[in-house]
């Protein structure tokens, strides 16, 4: 089942070919990679039953979200925005991912998102209005859905069934040797 949890964190970080199409890494911070776990519940003496869990927000990036403007990204989705204010921790959430993901220590250096809007003095807008309005677009157009749950369970079942084929393949073979050779001995 370790496998499961490599493809769950593969579908979400990557999401590369058969996972979506995306190319490069998307995660943000890897914070909801790493808070996938698998825990094992035993039904009865004979089966068990696995549990993936995750944080509560690995539904909202699955499945997206819908948003509450024009152009919206997701029309499916069980989630919604409620409206375009953008709270204080979205906002904090962001100015993280932005300082995470772009060197805002050089002030001259022009990279990133900061840096695509700098002047010529090489001064970039205040990281905090970028957030908000990153986070204004995101809840106005709704997010997309990531659907990396399903992708990894139906990896893993093809690979189950490959492996149960070849099992039962072999089992039946053995079989078939022991009781042709205790034929033999009669």
């Amino acid at each position: 089942m370790g496998e499961l949890i490599k493809e769950l964190q593969k579908g979400l970080n990557n999401q590369g070919k058969g996972y979506g199409g995306y190319k490069a890494e998307i995660t943000a911070s890897g914070v909801l990679s790493a808070s996938i776990k698998l825990e094992f519940v035993k039904m009865n003496s004979l089966a068990f039953k696995g549990r993936v869990s995750m944080l509560y927000y690995g539904d909202f990036v699955d499945k997206g979200v819908k948003g509450v403007g024009p152009g919206n990204k997701n029309t499916s989705s069980p989630y919604s925005f409620k409206n375009k204010y953008v709270p204080e921790s979205m906002r904090n959430a962001l100015v993280k991912w932005l300082q995470e993901k772009n060197d805002l220590s050089d002030r001259v250096t022009k990279k990133g998102i900061m840096g695509a809007h700098a002047d010529e003095n090489g001064v970039r807008p205040n990281v905090n209005a970028i957030a908000a309005a990153i986070g204004t677009i995101v809840k106005q157009k709704g997010l997309a859905a990531r659907p990396f749950k399903q992708k990894a369970l139906d990896r893993i079942v093809e690979g189950l069934k490959r492996d149960l084929g070849a099992a039962l393949a072999k089992d039946i073979a053995i079989n078939i040797k022991v009781n042709i050779d205790s034929l033999k001995g009669i």
